[in-house]
């Protein structure tokens, strides 16, 4: 008995339209996020916890150690685009709704606020204030409604004789390194949603800056400095900056730096 071709065609392409797991275009299953070929089951790839893109571990430079570690853990594991600091030009890609209430002050709606660590990305910011204390309402706007992490200060204007407290921003905390009243300065406000800390190791007495490290979860430590260079600073300024980034690279070589600053 010879069967019909066309027929046992017809028959296949019925079954396989009435199983409902048929793609008009269905390309690679999972491409790889960098170059965009699939990730097959006979190859090494891994999986972004927060944006669930697939990877090649040859396309991130991930060793087969690390892998072989992740792939016997519970650890998370996040791509470079879900970790890496988001830089704008803009500060005011609002992440929350803000109104001014009846009494001429800032509120927020705080159910749009952030109350967890973002999916994605780490906002860093630096301004060169010219007087902190002088204008810490307009900062504080500024960063709890545009969802900064991390605020990055030149020329504080500050002394001891201004506390903590006073420049005290909901959901933020401070560090400072003060000049005076009438110049220099720098600071940095760091949300509380992160785990962070200073890196005083990494201060130089001729140079106007402070570092903090800030660690997100199953990711390399991210350090961030923020410095002033006054136009008058002499020729040890460089000197000094090079001996911090010597230290960092020879304490921390498998963490991550930004430096933020007024460089005049």
């Amino acid at each position: 008995v010879k069967t019909n071709v066309n027929f046992t065609h017809l028959c296949l392409h019925t079954l396989l339209l009435l199983s409902g797991d048929i793609a008009s275009n269905p390309g690679p299953k999972d491409p790889c996020g960098v170059c965009t070929k699939g990730v097959r089951n006979n190859q090494k790839g891994i999986c972004c916890d927060l944006c669930d893109k697939w990877f090649h571990i040859r396309c991130i430079d991930m060793d087969h150690q690390t892998y072989c570690n992740l792939a016997n853990s519970h650890e998370y594991w996040y791509c470079n685009p879900c970790i890496l600091p988001c830089f704008s030009d803009s500060f005011f890609n609002s992440t929350c709704d803000s109104t001014v209430g009846s009494s001429g002050e800032h509120e927020e709606n705080a159910d749009d606020c952030p109350s967890v660590i973002p999916s994605k990305g780490l906002s860093i910011v630096h301004l060169n204030i010219c007087s902190l204390y002088s204008k810490l309402d307009q900062l504080s706007t500024l960063m709890t409604s545009n969802g900064i992490d991390v605020m990055t200060i030149s020329e504080t204007h500050l002394d001891s004789s201004i506390t903590d407290e006073e420049l005290h921003i909901a959901g933020y905390h401070l560090y400072r390194l003060d000049r005076n009243r009438k110049g220099g300065g720098v600071a940095m406000y760091i949300s509380e949603l992160y785990t962070h800390s200073e890196r005083k190791d990494l201060q130089q007495p001729e140079l106007e800056a402070i570092f903090c490290q800030i660690q997100l979860p199953c990711t390399k430590p991210i350090i961030v400095g923020s410095v002033y260079r006054p136009p008058s600073a002499p020729a040890e300024f460089y000197s000094s900056l090079k001996s911090s980034l010597e230290i960092w690279s020879q304490s921390s070589p498998n963490s991550e730096l930004y430096l933020l600053g007024d460089f005049n």
